[in-house]
């Protein structure tokens, strides 16, 4: 499911969009001058839905008529993404990944929150996906 996820995200795109072309996408969490960064990943993927699909299937996931994303037990695939207001960027990121994963046929419900409760949420389990 993550490398599903990972291939359906135009990292490209963001870069072009919302860094206005100043940077480079990353596929890892160290930046790409980090001495920690792990070079094999460095230089990450284009965005492949059809990898992102064929990953999803065997995986044992499928899509009903409507081209909703379903996991094996027919449940709609559907999360909360959450990043903190009042950030430009991370907010835009999230509207790109949204539009991104559902062309899969999730469901995103991305929701910009105050910082505060966010960080609040960290330690605890109320919380599906963030933007940090």
């Amino acid at each position: 499911f993550r490398q599903a996820v990972d291939y359906a995200i135009d990292r490209n795109d963001m870069v072009q969009n919302i860094l206005l072309g100043i940077g480079a996408p990353l596929f890892t969490a160290e930046s790409l001058s980090s001495r920690f960064l792990n070079q094999s990943l460095a230089q990450g993927h284009p965005k492949d839905l059809n990898r992102s699909r064929e990953l999803l299937k065997k995986a044992g996931f499928k899509w009903n008529a409507e081209g909703q994303l379903l996991d094996a037990e027919n449940n709609l695939v559907e999360f909360t993404l959450m990043t903190n207001t009042g950030n430009d960027q991370r907010e835009a990121t999230g509207v790109n990944i949204k539009k991104d994963l559902e062309a899969l046929g999730m469901k995103v419900n991305f929701k910009p929150t105050d910082f505060n409760v966010l960080v609040g949420k960290m330690n605890t389990s109320e919380w599906e996906a963030l933007i940090m």
